[in-house]
């Protein structure tokens, strides 16, 4: 324990103790993509937004920043390459059984 310094140990007892656990609210997330929407995308001060929205840490808010956000993307599938030019039903990524 000697090698926590007391500003560690402060965030840590007030992360544990304030937290909120469960379902974000509407306002929550509301409060939240306001917040992250007064940074440039990809430098987005986690702490600061954390306390715009009481009792939400700085991990919870970018976690579920990054899940909302992730919402209706949809990912293109992979394109299928040759593996030899040799035999035309190999691909890769298929199994050759």
């Amino acid at each position: 324990m000697g090698d926590v310094s007391g500003p560690q140990c402060e965030a840590r007892w007030r992360n544990r103790t304030a937290q909120v656990k469960g379902r974000w609210s509407k306002q929550e997330e509301a409060a939240l993509f306001t917040a992250a929407g007064l940074f440039p995308a990809n430098a987005i001060s986690w702490t600061e937004v954390a306390q715009q929205i009481p009792g939400r840490t700085n991990t919870q808010c970018r976690d579920r920043y990054m899940q909302a956000r992730g919402k209706g993307t949809k990912r293109k599938p992979k394109a299928r390459r040759k593996v030899s030019s040799d035999d035309e039903s190999e691909y890769e990524g298929e199994d050759s059984s």
